[in-house]
């Protein structure tokens, strides 16, 4: 604030215009369901206001005040990156434990046969949940994704300069195949940047963006068809050296 060191800080992120969109709002509360389900959101919240001991009642409360805050903060992220809600997770553990509390106390004096029951349908309430995770997990296989990786890196070498539109921002391949690409920006960081008011035209912004490098490396094809005007620039301007089902790459020179 003093000596401007943490302008940088607010950099494409603070957009305030952006509060009086609904829009916002929405997805703010799509992304924030990618995180936490809004049953799970409403007893975290509910056993909040029901913890007994003031002081941590007054902190949980501070913590969910917090979130509204970050989330107002950086409205861009919060509603367009998931991870961005994952300190929820914390205080909103802690509000459903309170909830948890406050039913066994409401128990405590009943019959056995109410305790049993109670205790038969939080079993089958968390035994759905589990389910339901196992069944999410096994959609998707993983067991090639080490192999993958690490064979893409081989085809590049150690002094190869290489932009990437890739998965998490490119760290799969610098985890497995030993290769830290520049990470092209995907729709949403694009529009972000629109937003900024930063209007540059695909052909000026991808001769300064891949100054310098050699090779254009895609393997986010979800990202990749979302962004016709890429797709056609690179292959009408560069070859493109190899691709399989699972990845392209483009030779960042010229093909005259």
């Amino acid at each position: 604030w003093i000596n401007k060191g943490l302008g940088g800080q607010f950099s494409l992120r603070f957009f305030p215009s952006m509060w009086t969109d609904i829009t916002f709002y929405l997805r703010w509360l799509s992304n924030l369901r990618r995180v936490v389900s809004i049953e799970w959101l409403l007893l975290g919240l509910m056993g909040t206001l029901l913890i007994e001991e003031k002081t941590v009642r007054n902190i949980s409360l501070g913590a969910w005040v917090g979130y509204l805050l970050l989330g107002f903060t950086l409205p861009h992220h919060i509603s367009t990156h998931d991870y961005y809600h994952l300190p929820l997770l914390l205080f909103l553990s802690i509000g459903v434990a309170g909830m948890f509390h406050f039913l066994f106390e409401k128990i405590e004096g009943q019959a056995r046969i109410v305790k049993v029951l109670v205790f038969i349908v939080l079993a089958f309430v968390f035994g759905i949940y589990a389910m339901d995770a196992r069944s999410e997990m096994k959609k998707v296989n993983y067991s090639k994704e080490i192999t993958f990786w690490e064979e893409l890196g081989t085809r590049f070498t150690q002094k190869d300069r290489v932009v990437a539109l890739s998965e998490d921002y490119g760290n799969r391949l610098a985890y497995w195949g030993w290769i830290t690409p520049r990470n092209w920006p995907s729709l949403d960081d694009i529009a972000l940047r629109q937003a900024a008011g930063q209007e540059t035209s695909l052909t000026d912004y991808f001769e300064d963006y891949t100054a310098g490098f050699d090779y254009f490396l895609v393997t986010d094809f979800e990202e990749y068809n979302q962004q016709p005007q890429l797709q056609e620039w690179l292959t009408s301007n560069y070859p493109l050296i190899s691709s399989t089902e699972d990845y392209l790459i483009f030779a960042l020179e010229p093909d005259n």
